[in-house]
């Protein structure tokens, strides 16, 4: 019964997740779209690829980290990626979104529409 009980909180636990994830996503396939040069599809396959890389290889790296040094020490060397990761998607951030902006500069003024919510629905 406790087996069973771990495994439906796994399954929770994934659920959970999969909407984090899912809730950044479009956003993050836009912003990849908007800093493409080229071929739009080969960057999304890239950045698909590499979050599929990263899920899969940073517990490994934490779990590595966190036995060899220790939880105290390990926390603490989790710090220099983390920063590391925060000052290059600053950069990289405000990269795209000059390019975006000279991308939508480009096309000319923006067209309005009807939006069609009932393409959505059963």
């Amino acid at each position: 019964m406790m087996a069973l009980r771990n495994e439906l909180l796994l399954c929770l636990s994934a659920m959970i997740a999969g909407f984090g994830v899912a809730a950044f996503h479009p956003e993050a396939a836009r912003l990849v779209r908007a800093a493409s040069t080229g071929n739009s599809a080969t960057s999304m396959s890239f950045f698909s690829t590499g979050g599929a890389l990263d899920f899969a290889c940073e517990p490994l790296l934490a779990s590595w980290l966190l036995t060899r040094f220790g939880v105290e020490n390990g926390a603490i060397l989790l710090l220099v990626p983390g920063a590391l990761f925060i000052l290059s998607q600053q950069r990289l951030l405000a990269h795209v979104h000059g390019q975006a902006r000279s991308k939508a500069g480009n096309r000319g003024p923006r067209q309005s529409g009807v939006d069609r919510w009932d393409v959505f629905s059963w």
